[in-house]
C-alpha cells in the first residue's frame, strides 16, 4: 500500500509541478518584455452575433490590433468571423477545442490542446501560440504543445471580466499602469452585447487604448511581442 501511495504521489508531482513551474517562468519573462507595451488578448470566442464583433469593430476604429485565443469548436462554427479576424490583422491562438480543464479533466485535456491547435492553422502562419483553458498546464498539456511545435502563452494581469461580479473600471486601468503595461487577460465568450459583462469589456479595452496612447506605450499582438517587433504605434483616439 505505501509503495502505491508513493508512485501516486510520485506520478502527481510529474503531472502537476511542470505546469506551476513553466507557469511562473513564462510570467515572469512576460512582465520583463512587456514593460512599456500594451497586449490586448481575449480568451473563450469567437462568438456571434456577440461579444467579438464588437470587440472588433472598436479595434478597426481605434487602428489597433489584438490577440484572440480561439476555442476551436467556436472557431468551427464562425468560420467567416475567424476569416475576418485574419484579414484584420489579428492574432489567432488556440485554447483548446472544447476548454477542458487541464487539472480537473487532465486525461482529455491532453487531445483537447493539439486539436484546438489544428483548429486555428488556417487563419495563422508561422509558430502557433495557445493558451490552456484556465491556465492551468500539466507535463503533459505542455508535451502536447511541444509535439504540435507551440509556444505556451499566459497572462500577466486579469481584468476579471469573467467574473459574476465585476470590479471597477479605474481600479483594472490603475493596475495596468502600475504595472506599466502588459498582457491583459479578457474574455469573449458568449453573451448578449448589452450585459455588463459585454459592456464592461468593451469599456476596459477603450479605456486601455486611450492609457497607452497618452503613455506613449506600444500596441501589440502576442505572436510581435514574442517575436521582438512590438512596433505597433500607440492607438489614437476614438
Amino acid at each position: 500500500m505505501l509503495e502505491a501511495a508513493l508512485a501516486l504521489a510520485g506520478l502527481a508531482v510529474l503531472t502537476f509541478a511542470p505546469g506551476f513551474l513553466v507557469r511562473a517562468a513564462g510570467i515572469a519573462r512576460l512582465r520583463r518584455s512587456s514593460r512599456g507595451v500594451l497586449v490586448l488578448t481575449y480568451d473563450d470566442g469567437p462568438n456571434a452575433p456577440a461579444p467579438t464583433p464588437q470587440i472588433l469593430e472598436l479595434l478597426a476604429r481605434r487602428g489597433a490590433r489584438a490577440t484572440f485565443f480561439l476555442v476551436g469548436e467556436c472557431a468551427d462554427a464562425n468560420r467567416e468571423l475567424c476569416a475576418r479576424m485574419a484579414r484584420e490583422g489579428h492574432d489567432l491562438a488556440a485554447h483548446g477545442y472544447r476548454h477542458r480543464h487541464g487539472w480537473l479533466d487532465p486525461l482529455r485535456a491532453i487531445g483537447d490542446v493539439g486539436a484546438g491547435i489544428r483548429a486555428i492553422a488556417p487563419y495563422r502562419s508561422g509558430r502557433p501560440i495557445y493558451r490552456q483553458p484556465y491556465g492551468k498546464s500539466t507535463l503533459w498539456t505542455l508535451l502536447a504543445g511541444v509535439h504540435a511545435g507551440a509556444a505556451p502563452v499566459w497572462w500577466t494581469l486579469d481584468s476579471c471580466d469573467s467574473r459574476e461580479e465585476l470590479p471597477g473600471l479605474e481600479s483594472v486601468v490603475e493596475r495596468v499602469e502600475q504595472e506599466q503595461g502588459g498582457i491583459i487577460l479578457m474574455h469573449d465568450y458568449k453573451r448578449e452585447a448589452g450585459s455588463p459583462g459585454a459592456r464592461f469589456t468593451l469599456e476596459l479595452t477603450g479605456r486601455l487604448l486611450d492609457l497607452a496612447q497618452r503613455r506613449g506605450w506600444r500596441v501589440c499582438t502576442v505572436s510581435e511581442l514574442l517575436a521582438g517587433s512590438a512596433a505597433q504605434p500607440a492607438a489614437g483616439s476614438a
